[in-house]
């Protein structure tokens, strides 16, 4: 990890706290609970394990994203998305609304294309919810992910219509 990249994850660290602390929205990716890990062939690297998975991204200027895929991890060493395997990108904004997150969001890209489907698709707008360290969203409970933090930027957009 260079040492911009650990800057980045101590700044987003030390910002989410504060957020947290402040009532204010969460900053960064955070990744869902109760993914199924599956370990590697002990050849390629005994300690290595991927699952499917969703991460939620809250970023600076109100940039939102929800990324469908798969995640590569080595426990307490990182956790970092798989480039080379499938993909589903939504992005769009957020913003505080009392006790809630409101998102507003849109699919915009697919590693699989989906015969006769347009991108951006529909906008959706949904709430997320945090409750203590965790954040609630479409049904399932969600982590801080800061390793994810600057590899989840590579897929948020500020140039797409929103």
């Amino acid at each position: 990890m260079t040492k911009a990249a650990m800057a980045s994850v101590v700044f987003w660290s030390v910002a989410t706290v504060a957020f947290a602390q402040a009532g204010k929205a969460p900053q960064g990716a955070w990744l869902q609970d109760g993914i199924k890990w599956a370990n590697a062939p002990k050849e390629i690297n005994p300690r290595l394990s991927s699952g499917r998975a969703a991460i939620v991204y809250f970023g600076p200027n109100h940039a939102f994203a929800v990324i469908y895929a798969t995640v590569n991890r080595v426990q307490r060493q990182y956790e970092v998305i798989c480039n080379g395997c499938g993909q589903v990108v939504y992005s769009g904004t957020w913003e505080i609304d009392k006790k809630t997150i409101k998102v507003k969001y849109r699919l915009v890209s697919r590693t699989v294309e989906v015969a006769g489907e347009q991108l951006p698709g529909p906008l959706k707008e949904d709430t997320a919810n945090l409750e203590g360290d965790a954040i609630v969203f479409l049904g399932h409970s969600f982590h801080r992910a800061a390793d994810l933090d600057a590899n989840v930027r590579e897929f948020v957009s500020p140039g797409i219509a929103h």
